[in-house]
């Protein structure tokens, strides 16, 4: 019988161990501590999903490369985006993740501009966009639709 492994869970807990995180017990083999990016991780292997992480500074270069393919008409973006691209696609590239982890297509009927500025980039699919934690999320989401069980007995938060 597969051994079921204890996760102990915290929003800051991506990175290095933390010892006063105990969950009132001693630390022991089959758990681990993560946070959000650990755990969907953590997920992805056990669901055969996920490969390499990609570095932020890469999908922003991407994001950029993207609104740069546009800029042949006006958008809210564009004095921004003429003044700093990089920054102004680290923003955008930001608020498309949070909208991505919260549901949001580029399919929605009638969006306000800001979206449809939104949905343009995002179809822009013949330039390259690696998946951020938001896709990952949304592909284990996904994958636990058809895979339900999962070695995990407890998840601590």
């Amino acid at each position: 019988m597969e051994e079921r492994m204890r996760i102990r869970f915290g929003m800051g807990l991506d990175g290095g161990a933390w010892p006063e995180f105990d969950c009132g017990q001693d630390a022991r083999l089959g758990e681990v501590i993560v946070g959000p990016a650990g755990l969907i991780g953590l997920l992805e292997t056990h669901l055969g999903l996920g490969g390499p992480e990609t570095a932020a500074a890469l999908r922003i270069r991407q994001y950029m490369v993207r609104m740069q393919s546009l800029s042949a008409s006006r958008r809210f973006y564009t004095d921004s985006f003429a003044f700093d691209a990089w920054a102004s696609a680290r923003e955008l590239l930001a608020w498309r993740d949070e909208l991505v982890l919260y549901g949001w297509s580029p399919e929605f009927p009638d969006p306000p501009e800001r979206f449809a500025a939104l949905a343009e980039i995002e179809r822009a699919r013949d330039l390259p966009l690696a998946p951020g934690l938001a896709d990952r999320f949304r592909a284990v989401l996904a994958a636990l639709q058809a895979q339900p069980v999962l070695p995990i007995r407890t998840i601590c938060l």
